[in-house]
């Protein structure tokens, strides 16, 4: 059961991290990629895969010989971690991003800048006009 749970968590850190990365080099950045939520998610990222490392040393130690059904089931989540990874295109992408980055200055989203309220130009001035 250990092997599956490292399994499970080693994946689940995988396809985070490539979420995360994704979203942290994108030239134009998602509300959810800002840095204080990437940085926390990083957080999590890195529990699961320490989580992960430790139940599959412990699964290691305790069942040395693991059971045919959580080889098994431990064969299936790996097979769907990297049918998964492998749909995301997360080099392809990393490359197009890599680009775009490149060719045109595009300013990272701002969202202190994307919420602050235009002054409306007034027609007079403030000064008085010396006559």
């Amino acid at each position: 059961m250990y092997l599956l749970l490292g399994v499970l968590c080693l994946s689940a850190a995988t396809l985070m991290f490539s979420i995360a990365l994704l979203g942290g080099r994108n030239p134009i950045r998602p509300f959810w990629a800002a840095e204080g939520i990437i940085t926390y998610a990083l957080l999590l990222i890195i529990g699961l895969f320490a989580m992960g490392c430790m139940y599959i040393f412990k699964s290691l130690l305790l069942e040395f010989p693991p059971g045919l059904l959580e080889v098994g089931y431990t064969a299936a989540v790996l097979t769907v971690a990297v049918i998964v990874f492998m749909k995301m295109k997360v080099r392809q992408r990393l490359k197009a991003f890599a680009a775009k980055s490149q060719s045109s200055q595009i300013l990272p989203f701002d969202i202190e800048a994307s919420n602050r309220k235009k002054q409306p130009a007034t027609a007079h001035s403030d000064y008085s006009k010396a006559a």
